[in-house]
């Protein structure tokens, strides 16, 4: 699971992540073309950006509650989790 300065997220949140791309695949497929070829430093590309703030974020604070840091860029690095809601588990930089 991607880990980075902010903390983690868990395998389930990293789903989440996923099908939130596919769902703006579904919906607008011209739009999440256009913004996964739009590079940007801190989030990868525009569609990375988008599916972290829009999808990520508020599902992460709705599970964790309001005071759950945001995900603050797209790169980090590896963790393998303890556990379907852990946090926390071994490192495989």
């Amino acid at each position: 699971m991607p880990w980075s300065d902010y903390g983690g997220i868990t395998p389930e949140e990293g789903l989440l992540h996923e099908v939130g791309h596919a769902a703006e695949y579904i919906a607008n497929f011209g739009r999440q073309h256009k913004a996964t070829l739009t590079p940007n430093l801190r989030w990868r590309n525009l569609e990375e950006k988008r599916n972290i703030k829009d999808v990520e974020i508020p599902a992460a604070r709705a599970l964790w509650g309001p005071n759950t840091p945001d995900r603050s860029k797209y790169n980090g690095w590896y963790y393998k989790a303890n556990s379907s809601f852990s946090k926390s588990g071994k490192s495989l930089k």
